[in-house]
């Protein structure tokens, strides 16, 4: 029986070191796949989203701030670091990871909006399933979401239903985080936002969440401008509830001391030849928007 014992214990090590060197070497070729949210970490993770203006938030930042027009206003780079797909305890995470590899930003634009609270998504997961090996991106993880976390630790079997072609089936590179999705959405009609999508709900430990990271920005030196940007319709937007939206992120800069910039009724916003979709601006849109935010940028000190 003893003998059976150590077959086994050697049998089940040996398994494990095989899952574990072929997760590993499934891993390094994942990073590399054709999809926007991978370049980005994959620049992140790597130290070469190293910037000046660093451009924090959801997928809105990534259609909407076109680095090459607000460098070329501000005489400065500019990157486009959106987590397609996710709210702020994503881009936490993100924000977690810039700092450890990247240079300090002169300036951080953070994108706020009625869905900056929402729930974890699981949306594009397997984006995150090769920075798994890293200690310090699986204990922020952890942090946020220990189930999810633990399943999408587990060697080899993480990747179980994940087709590795799809990702690599066409190249969707971005440009310092921008991401024309003009193309893939060419017959997406545009449409107002629904009832649910306008939703604001403040949830406390998200929200504690956020003015943390609001805390941590400043005590770094990095400056700091909170930016709500355009959506289309935005006029039929409840006004009540536009206006809380507004008042809410408004007094938080007025508590920390921050500039905030609001977008979301600017003239672009009730015309559809801007936008993609009710939430996304298109290529002729992020170039109109980007020099608005780039000029303001300028014309408030910020940089």
């Amino acid at each position: 029986m003893t003998f059976f014992l150590k077959k086994l214990c050697s049998f089940g090590i040996l398994l494990i070191a095989v899952l574990l060197a072929a997760d590993y070497c499934l891993s390094k070729v994942v990073r590399h796949a054709d999809e926007p949210n991978f370049e980005i970490w994959r620049d992140v993770m790597s130290g070469e989203a190293s910037t000046d203006i660093l451009i924090s938030g959801d997928s809105r930042v990534n259609t909407d701030c076109y680095p090459p027009v607000i460098d070329s206003v501000t005489g400065l780079r500019s990157y486009s670091c959106g987590v397609i797909g996710h709210h702020f305890t994503i881009q936490k995470i993100r924000y977690d990871m810039y700092k450890r590899y990247n240079e300090k930003p002169v300036l951080l634009v953070q994108f706020v909006d009625n869905w900056l609270y929402g729930s974890i998504s699981k949306y594009d997961y397997q984006q995150f399933l090769p920075w798994m090996w890293n200690p310090y991106f699986l204990l922020d993880f952890f942090e946020i979401d220990p189930s999810q976390t633990v399943s999408m630790s587990i060697p080899w079997y993480r990747y179980h239903g994940l087709s590795i072609r799809d990702m690599f089936h066409e190249s969707r590179q971005t440009r310092r985080g921008y991401y024309n999705f003009d193309k893939y959405r060419i017959n997406s009609p545009v449409s107002r936002l629904s009832d649910s999508d306008l939703a604001f709900r403040i949830k406390p430990r998200k929200e504690s969440l956020f003015r943390s990271f609001l805390s941590e920005v400043s005590a770094d030196g990095i400056k700091l401008v909170l930016v709500m940007a355009p959506l289309y319709g935005s006029s039929e937007m409840p006004e009540d509830l536009c206006e809380n939206i507004r008042r809410y992120f408004r007094d938080i800069s007025e508590e920390y001391g921050i500039p905030f910039l609001d977008y979301s009724n600017m003239p672009l916003s009730d015309d559809k030849t801007m936008f993609i979709d009710g939430f996304h601006l298109n290529r002729k849109g992020s170039r109109v928007f980007s020099d608005s935010l780039a000029n303001d940028i300028v014309n408030l000190g910020l940089i």
